[in-house]
Order: C-alpha cells, then sequence, then structure tokens
C-alpha cells in the first residue's frame, strides 16, 4: 500500500518539516494523468470542485463508494467506483471527504500510487482554497505553533494527548 502523505498533513509535522503546498506540486508534477476526486458529495468535495473549477482544472474522474453514483456524472464529471483506481496509475487521487484516512488506505490498496487528503491540495492552492474550516494557511499555523503544542498537554491521559499529535 503506498500513500502518497499519510503522516505529511499532521498539523504538528507539516509546521516543523516539509510544507505541505511543496510536497503535494512535487506529487502533481510526477502524475501528469490529472486529479480524481474521492467523494462525490458534500461540502469537501464541493469545495474541492468549486476551487479547481476556479482554477481552470479540469476533474478526470471522481470516486465513490456509493454504487448509485457510478456512471453517472456529477459537474460533469463521470464518478466511478473506487475498483477503477488502478486504471489510473498517472493520476493524483485527493481524497475530498473529513474522515479522508479509511478512503485514502483504500484507494491504495486498489491500486492508486498517489493519493493525498484533501488538505494537501488546498495548501498548495491556498487563494483558491484556503481558509476552509479547519484548514488555513501554514503560516497561519507556524504562528500559532506553540498554542497548538500547549494543547496536546490539557488532554487528562497520554492516549488522547498522542491522538491528538498524530492528527492528519
Amino acid at each position: 500500500m503506498s500513500i502518497s502523505n499519510l503522516n505529511s498533513l499532521n498539523p504538528l509535522n507539516a509546521a516543523l518539516d516539509r510544507d505541505p503546498a511543496e510536497f503535494f506540486r512535487d506529487i502533481e508534477w510526477e502524475c501528469p494523468g490529472g486529479i480524481i476526486l474521492g467523494g462525490a458529495r458534500g461540502i469537501v468535495s464541493d469545495h474541492a470542485r468549486q476551487g479547481l473549477r476556479r482554477m481552470n482544472r479540469p476533474l478526470v474522474a471522481i470516486v465513490d463508494n456509493d454504487s448509485s453514483l457510478w456512471g453517472k456524472a456529477v459537474d460533469g464529471v463521470p464518478v466511478l467506483p473506487p475498483s477503477a483506481a488502478a486504471d489510473y496509475p498517472t493520476a493524483i487521487f485527493v481524497v475530498a471527504v473529513f474522515t479522508h484516512t479509511p478512503f485514502r488506505e483504500q484507494l491504495a490498496s486498489l491500486g492508486a500510487k498517489h493519493v493525498v487528503a484533501y488538505a494537501s491540495l488546498f495548501h498548495a492552492y491556498p487563494d483558491a482554497f484556503l481558509p476552509f474550516f479547519a484548514v488555513d494557511r501554514i503560516t497561519h499555523l507556524r504562528e500559532r505553533l506553540s498554542g497548538v503544542r500547549e494543547a496536546a498537554d490539557i488532554w487528562a491521559d497520554q492516549e488522547s494527548s498522542e491522538l491528538y499529535r498524530q492528527i492528519h
């Protein structure tokens, strides 16, 4: 299984290590097959499609687990089953659902080579996407990094603190 940035979207790591915008643009460079969106419905998917449209970046397809959508189109983009992931080896799959990790893992297990969460795309093109709920410009996160770290210390138990630090 290959998930391109399973841990790079952890806010603490992103602020300290590699800029997620840079990360996405590097992967995008390696993926001439275009962008395939994971998730056909919902506020994240809607926002991703709208932002890409503003950028004049057409989607190749959308993959979704809802079989009632397969073979149909959303905003003129065909909806495919996740099993189609292997048919697009040079595409970047941007999973645009809030609980993205299970879907990212599913797509990777089905043969998608480059799978990222929506925040990577949003960070790469902040003028088109940000701010969006808890996702904001990485510079804003860096400015507030000490507060983000301090928040990890408010948890009553070690397990909760560790889970907070691993959010991605």
